[in-house]
């Protein structure tokens, strides 16, 4: 799945929610092809074609929906500069201007009946994604393993409301679930995984993905 365009098209915004100290959850409007998007792809994203900053940002999806004829499309940021800070400010009915769907995703073929799934700091936004299309593929089972630094850090934990997803959490300074890097957590359960069965998916800073491939 690739964009439709090579132009940005202009989306109305939904919602743009605070979840956290510093983390936002922001929805727009979308055409009907983003349907087609894949978990583990991306949009490029501006907040005006007029203003500064001039290069567009890179988000994972978070989820794509539709309610009636109206088709929507979510990323989940944090303030790390003037991009995020010019998004936080976005309001119900203002604009943004999005190209994509870009990337090719996460490779879903196989025959798994578990999937694994690793996530740290925000990289937990394209596993959101990848989490609610695999809950419902019949008979798949998904564990999701999510850390971060701390409690507040936790961005997308609410976000979460699908029981069929086995959630465990953790953080550094122990706020919030075990005390211990997410890849602790996962390898106290790995004795009980099948590997003709399972399926890894991670996203997450690369000290994450290197420990997680050891």
């Amino acid at each position: 799945m690739v964009a439709k365009s090579g132009k940005p098209f202009r989306a109305r915004v939904v919602s743009n929610v605070k979840l956290t100290e510093g983390y936002y959850l922001m929805r727009f409007e979308s055409p009907g092809f983003y349907l087609e998007a894949s978990p583990g792809q991306f949009l490029m994203l501006r907040t005006d074609m007029r203003e500064a900053p001039l290069l567009s940002r890179a988000f994972s999806i978070c989820s794509v929906s539709k309610k009636g004829d109206v088709v929507t499309c979510s990323v989940l940021y944090r303030l790390v500069g003037i991009t995020t800070e010019l998004m936080s400010m976005k309001k119900e009915g203002d604009f943004v201007y999005i190209l994509g769907p870009l990337g090719r995703g996460f490779d879903l073929t196989g025959g798994f009946g578990k999937a694994v799934l690793v996530s740290g700091g925000t990289g937990i936004a394209p596993i959101l994604f990848l989490s609610h299309t695999l809950s419902s593929r019949p008979g798949t089972e998904v564990k999701l393993y999510y850390g971060a630094r701390s409690a507040g850090e936790l961005a997308g934990l609410g976000l979460f409301a699908d029981s069929r997803i086995n959630l465990k959490v953790c953080t550094d300074d122990g706020s919030a679930g075990e005390r211990c890097a997410v890849t602790v957590l996962l390898e106290k359960d790995l004795g009980s995984l099948e590997s003709r069965e399972t399926a890894v998916f991670a996203c997450g800073p690369v000290p994450m993905l290197k420990s997680l491939k050891r």
